[in-house]
């Protein structure tokens, strides 16, 4: 399943300047409304790179959302009836 960051760009800068600023990881966590694992991940990764910037991952980039992914599986069962290029034509 593709994954989405909880925090922008600008969001783990300031998470940052907060636990730098003496605030605890679990205060920080709930003004952002996410786990304190993340800000965990966000402070070892601070020290291993000195970047808040995600690293880059192996493999292909996902062009569809598991949204999508969803639609394209459950379309043939709703419109069982429909010929298939008419049901490719939609799901386009």
């Amino acid at each position: 399943m593709g994954r989405r960051p909880c925090l922008s760009i600008n969001d783990r800068n300031i998470a940052l300047g907060l636990l730098l600023g003496g605030a605890r990881a679990s205060d920080v966590a709930r003004r952002f409304g996410c786990t304190e694992r993340i800000i965990y991940r966000l402070q070892q990764r601070v020290r291993q790179t000195g970047s808040v910037n995600d690293r880059p991952r192996s493999g292909r980039p996902r062009i569809t959302t598991p949204r999508e992914d969803r639609y394209m599986v459950t379309s043939p069962h709703r419109h069982r009836f429909m010929p298939a290029t008419k049901l490719v034509q939609r799901l386009r």
